[in-house]
């Protein structure tokens, strides 16, 4: 079974030569050096692919999930 991150990375290259702009989201959970959590990214729910098509503008947004992978309520 292919990872989501391989998936991720061959639709950025699809979407890029399609002539699209396109960034995975990146998250993540750092400890301050006062020992709280502090989470990194964009908000629950947030996809893991956004972007914009050249031509026009108009907003991408791709949540990619592979055979095993589920969507959350957010």
């Amino acid at each position: 079974m292919k990872s989501e991150h391989a998936i991720q990375s061959e639709i950025m290259i699809a979407v890029s030569r399609a002539g699209c702009t396109i960034i995975r989201t990146n998250v993540g959970k750092v400890r301050t050096d006062t020992g709280r959590m502090f989470d990194a990214g964009p908000p629950k729910g947030w996809p893991d692919l956004t972007g914009f098509r050249h031509s026009d503008g108009k907003l991408i947004l791709i949540e990619v999930k592979n055979e095993t992978g589920r969507l959350r309520p957010e």
